[in-house]
């Protein structure tokens, strides 16, 4: 992603945390600066049917937390970096911690 200057809309809270284990339990930090939306789609894997299939971002959290679903791939959305760079901040002080 870096070779194509694109960026992820959210970052893990903690570093060595897993995909799943980020994905999963919402575990993210988010810049606030753009639309929350990490991926495109799911792919699950239905035990009791024996099939795979497909939704995407808004119809997928109701097969997370399902213990016959299996989770199997993730499309992530690559966002332009230069979006997050003109929207960014750092908070130097007090005052900047106010728009946060």
């Amino acid at each position: 992603m870096i070779r194509e200057n694109k960026t992820l809309c959210e970052f893990p809270s903690l570093e060595w945390i897993t995909i799943g284990g980020w994905l999963y339990p919402g575990c993210h930090g988010h810049p606030g600066s753009i639309k929350k939306q990490l991926f495109k789609k799911c792919k699950f894997y239905d035990i009791d049917k024996d099939i795979i299939f497909e939704k995407n971002y808004s119809e997928s959290f109701k097969y997370f937390n399902k213990p016959n679903y299996i989770i199997l791939e993730v499309e992530f959305i690559k966002y332009d970096n230069i979006v997050l760079k003109r929207k960014n901040f750092e908070i130097q002080n007090k005052e900047n911690s106010k728009n946060w």
